[in-house]
């Protein structure tokens, strides 16, 4: 028998929810270890080959879900999860607790009511997912420009943009999951690998969203 849609986003925001919680405690376990904390953001090799590495799965990861038993697509998600936790924790020694609180519970607002409009909209989304994939890629152009011109208006702009861009995006995803459960068939594991990888986008819109909100608080 086909599960509900409130089955299915259950399971969605049930793994965005996990995701996040291990990314959080990840992180807060790293910057509750200085020694630690000291090597990693002391060697920036070390730190370039997280985020590479990080960069690697999430994409091998969607590239090979289909073909990765469910035990093994959770287990990568929870590692990919973890990974991003620990160079998430270099928030902790960048901004004060209190503006790191604000920037994520704000993101959070952000996500439901975003989510909650793409669930229940009747305007067709998917017609700006092309426009905002070339968006996100103008962002990372101009980020990179920006390691080299140390603008802080510059920056201040590009995190402004990218609030917007994964706001967006996150209504967006949240209708293209909503679009998949109505097609979808009775496959157990096929939805189950469908609802992870609707958490796992979820969880990406929510992360950039926070660091994007971090970044203009943390001004």
């Amino acid at each position: 028998m086909q599960q509900t849609l409130s089955q299915f986003f259950a399971k969605v925001y049930g793994w965005t929810f996990l995701g996040l919680t291990i990314s959080g405690v990840t992180a807060l376990w790293i910057n509750s270890m200085p020694s630690l904390q000291l090597k990693l953001y002391t060697n920036g090799w070390i730190m370039f080959g997280l985020i590479m590495f990080e960069l690697f799965l999430v994409i091998w990861l969607v590239a090979r879900l289909d073909k990765l038993s469910t035990g093994a697509a959770n287990g990568f998600y929870f590692l990919y999860a973890a990974l991003n936790g620990i160079t998430l924790s270099v928030i902790f020694v960048a901004y004060d607790i209190g503006t790191i609180s604000v920037a994520f519970f704000t993101a959070a607002a952000m996500f439901i009511v975003m989510s909650v409009i793409g669930m229940f909209t009747k305007v067709d989304l998917s017609k700006m997912g092309g426009i905002l994939m070339m968006a996100l890629l103008g962002i990372i152009l101009a980020i990179f420009i920006n390691m080299f011109m140390q603008s802080s208006t510059f920056d201040f702009i590009i995190s402004i943009i990218t609030v917007i861009i994964f706001t967006l995006l996150t209504a967006h995803d949240t209708q293209k999951l909503k679009n998949y459960h109505a097609q979808a068939g009775d496959d157990k594991a096929s939805n189950s690998k469908a609802a992870l990888m609707g958490a796992l986008a979820l969880y990406l819109d929510f992360i950039n969203m926070f660091l994007a909100l971090l970044r203009i608080f943390g001004r």
